[in-house]
């Protein structure tokens, strides 16, 4: 019964947060406390997209406009504690726009407490209505594979297929990677697996190192390793778990960076255009270098390469330099400028800031990467910190 009574007062809690939202009248220490439940589990997310969605939302409220029942209303409130009363307005209608929202709310989340924890239950997300003038998808799944011959190969997420590249090496296709016939010796030709802004990859090299690609990413690799050693070239974003090999290092070249390793996982930021290069440990020992100065990153940290050609470690949350791997955005007190940095490479839009700065708010939290643009942007709100305005693949950041 505890339990339950627990559940009950939790609900209580966040609908009131999101009555708050609805109502513009969120605190800056309650916009946190929302953001906090709407991060934690991905079914509260695609829950508030569906509560706080603009049509849905007003369906149900002239609904209840029909339905006048103050009486089953407020028995509802007492149920949970609520302090919310309903009340007759001189126009003969209910005031009872907090109200409904309530009920509209506590009959979700008793399903979402009470009824999916267990089970699948469809929770599916409406589109937003009106706010944005410009939405669109992620593309997910896409790439361009060149050839050494300089033939190019189209790759998406579609059906599994398999092809032969350079010197007859054979090449499955499944599900958003591409696996490399295992242990090939022979001649070695490059290939280059190239993501589009809002797009994403795997590889799986000849050696077994897995690589995913962000968006807007390459890699180019050798179609099978002979030698002292594994090289490959990156450029953007890509996560790495290199298959260990004592007798053969493996080495990523971007930009600004090397890293030599020899076998773990790790995450290497360095896009054309930014200012630094990121390299994220997850797990083992790495070297970082940029031509002049080397230093070894263990797990947790980070080494930051700066134009200045300084390498700062630094500690950092892993998780969140990792999400978009795992198909998040995960912002961990995040500022504005990296959070949109993110979502322009991901919807392919421009950012700009109507003051011409970026605001000082920082955002932490979870967003699944296959939202439309128009959701990430409403959850950003959620916060309370920022508003933004969509037009012609440009989204303005409001303060």
């Amino acid at each position: 019964m505890e339990k339950e009574e627990q559940a009950y007062a939790n609900v209580t809690n966040v609908t009131r947060l999101i009555i708050a939202y609805l109502q513009n009248t969120l605190t800056a220490e309650e916009s946190i406390e929302l953001n906090e439940w709407i991060s934690h589990d991905e079914r509260n997310r695609i829950l508030f997209v569906e509560l706080v969605n603009d049509k849905g939302t007003e369906g149900a409220i002239n609904y209840m406009l029909e339905v006048d029942k103050p009486s089953g209303l407020n028995g509802i409130m007492s149920r949970i504690g609520s302090e919310i009363s309903i009340v007759r307005s001189k126009s003969g209608r209910w005031m009872y726009a907090a109200a409904a929202a309530m009920l509209i709310l506590i009959s979700a989340f008793t399903v979402l407490y009470f009824v999916s924890r267990d089970n699948k239950v469809d929770l599916s997300v409406k589109p937003l209505s009106g706010k944005y003038n410009y939405d669109v998808k992620p593309n997910g799944y896409k790439a361009t594979l060149t050839l050494g011959s300089g033939k190019q190969i189209r790759l998406g997420k579609g059906e599994d297929s398999s092809f032969v590249v350079d010197n007859n090496i054979p090449v499955v296709k499944r599900n958003g990677v591409i696996m490399y016939d295992r242990n090939q010796n022979g001649i070695v030709t490059y290939n280059t697996l190239s993501t589009p802004v809002s797009g994403t990859f795997k590889v799986w090299l000849s050696d077994g190192t897995e690589v995913w690609l962000n968006a807007g990413s390459s890699l180019r690799y050798p179609t099978c390793f002979n030698g002292n050693e594994r090289r490959v070239y990156l450029t953007g974003e890509g996560y790495f778990k290199v298959k260990r090999d004592e007798n053969m290092p493996f080495v990523v070249n971007s930009p600004r960076s090397t890293v030599v390793v020899l076998g773990t996982s790790f995450n290497v930021t360095d896009y054309v255009g930014e200012t630094k290069s990121i390299t994220t440990l997850e797990d083992g020992l790495v070297k970082v270098s940029n031509g002049r100065r080397a230093k070894l990153l263990r797990p947790g940290n980070a080494a930051v390469t700066d134009a200045k050609e300084q390498i700062v470690i630094e500690a950092t949350n892993v998780a969140s330099a990792v999400g978009w791997k795992n198909g998040f955005f995960t912002f961990n007190n995040s500022d504005i400028d990296d959070v949109m940095k993110q979502i322009s490479r991901w919807y392919d839009v421009r950012v700009k800031y109507s003051e011409g700065k970026a605001p000082p708010v920082h955002f932490t939290g979870d967003i699944n990467r296959e939202s439309s643009l128009s959701e990430v942007l409403k959850m950003l709100e959620s916060t309370g910190g920022v508003k933004f305005s969509t037009a012609d693949k440009t989204i303005i950041v409001l303060p």
